[in-house]
Order: C-alpha cells, then structure tokens, then sequence
C-alpha cells in the first residue's frame, strides 16, 4: 500500500479501482463481486500506469500463472491470486472469460510498448480493433454487468455489444487526457493512421458506433425487465465513473 524502494503504491489505483465499483457497478448491489471489481480495476491499472515499459516481468505474467510460479513483483502476485479466484466467485464459462480478457490485458499492456514506434500499413485497418479489444478487458467488465444478478442465458446475445460500448465509451472519454499526453498508440490515434483521417473524424464515427450499440443492446434485453434495469443504471454509471477521476481530466472541458 505505501512507496517501497522500485515499487510505486498501489493506492492510488484502488481509488479508482473503488470508482468505478460504485460509480459503475453499484448496481450490483453483491458487496462481495463489487470488492473484487475494485481490486480487478486497480491492478490492471498499475500495470497499465506503471508497469508498460517493464517488459521482462510484464511479458512473462501469463506464464508464470500458468506454471504457479511467483511473479516476482508483489502486485502481480496480487492480481494472479485474485485472478485464482475466479471460478469460486462466478460460474464455469463467465469464469473462463473474465480470465482470459485479464491474460490477454496484460499481454496488450507489453505489445503496446512493442508497437510504439510501429510503421502502420495503410492495409491493416483490423490491427486498430484487434489491439483494442486485447486492451480493454471489455469482455470482463460487460461479464460484471450481469453476471452476479441473472443467468448467463439471459445476457449472454448482449455481450459482444457490451463490450464494444464500454471500449468506445472509454476511448470518447479518454482521448482528451490522451490527447493532452501525446499518446499515439491508443484506438483513436491507430485508426487515424491506418485510415489517413483525423482523429477526429475517427472519434466521430466511434461516437456513433457508441450510440448505434447502445439502441441495440436496449433493443436485445428489451423483453427482461430486470437486465434493462441493469442497462440504464449502466450507462449512467459508466459516464459518472470517468466524470468522477481527475486522471481523465474532464473537468478541464467543463
């Protein structure tokens, strides 16, 4: 929890670990899932914040977890163990996923210190949406919405738009502070170059992506009161969340 000689506290990424729990995920009302969302949230974003350019111990993770070897760092011993967890706080396929979205996170936080200086091919449109999903464990957060209330039979045909409205979402809300910070690797920025547009004439067509998604999934859950219910407390609390941390400096807009 406090600076250590090397190691940065982990503190500050539980602040919004916690952020986006309640903002996010109250509705859940399952103090238990909220508690492991938070802890999720938080060790994926050390890892992003502060670990990106540690790539001998980034890029073995998921080997090490595979093997049970210690990771030799304790916040990536923290979130293996967390990750362990899994199939005793959800059921087997939710599991599964969730697990594999928090592997394939960590392997994007080490191919996006890869490709930083990677000459895009104006022919790889695909790459931009590939290294996004890898990114956002999108898969995991839209397995959050639900999991804890409903059975998975219920949801399960919303995910895929889940995930790409929590991903888009993100990167409409990120890319002022991304912007800000000279990022050049993030969604928004790779389409751009992929495509010789603006950026932002790419977060425009996100935008209606976002909003296209968002009538779609209304219109799939529309039969199931409940998982409707679950949608809208969503979407407010997923605009709260980021409105809530100084990290994306929102404010400053405002």
């Amino acid at each position: 929890m406090e600076d250590a000689p090397g190691i940065r506290s982990i503190r500050p990424k539980l602040v919004s670990g916690v952020g986006m729990a309640i903002y996010t995920f109250g509705l859940i009302n399952d103090r238990p899932t909220q508690m492991y969302i938070a802890l999720y949230t938080g060790l994926l974003m050390y890892v992003e914040d502060y670990m990106q350019h540690d790539v001998e111990i980034v890029s073995a993770f998921n080997q090490r977890y595979i093997r049970g070897d210690p990771q030799g760092h304790p916040v990536l011993d923290a979130l293996a163990a967390l990750l362990h967890e899994l199939p005793q706080r959800f059921e087997p396929i939710v599991a599964n996923i969730i697990l594999t979205s928090a592997l394939n996170y960590i392997t994007a936080v080490w191919l996006e210190h890869q490709t930083e200086t990677l000459e895009l091919s104006p022919h790889a449109t695909s790459f931009a949406g590939f290294s996004r999903w890898i990114s956002g464990s999108s898969e995991a957060y839209a397995l959050f919405v639900f999991a804890s209330r409903l059975p998975l039979l219920v949801y399960i045909q919303a995910i895929p738009d889940m995930m790409t409205f929590l991903n888009y979402s993100n990167d409409m809300l990120s890319f002022y502070k991304e912007e800000l910070a000279g990022e050049t690797a993030n969604h928004v920025s790779i389409i751009a170059r992929c495509e010789g547009k603006t950026k932002e004439e790419v977060l425009r067509r996100i935008t209606e992506d976002t909003i296209a998604c968002h009538s779609r999934l209304r219109k799939i859950l529309m039969n199931h009161r409940e998982a409707s219910e679950i949608l809208d407390q969503l979407f407010e609390g997923y605009i709260s969340f980021h409105a809530s941390l100084g990290r994306y400096r929102l404010e400053e807009l405002l």
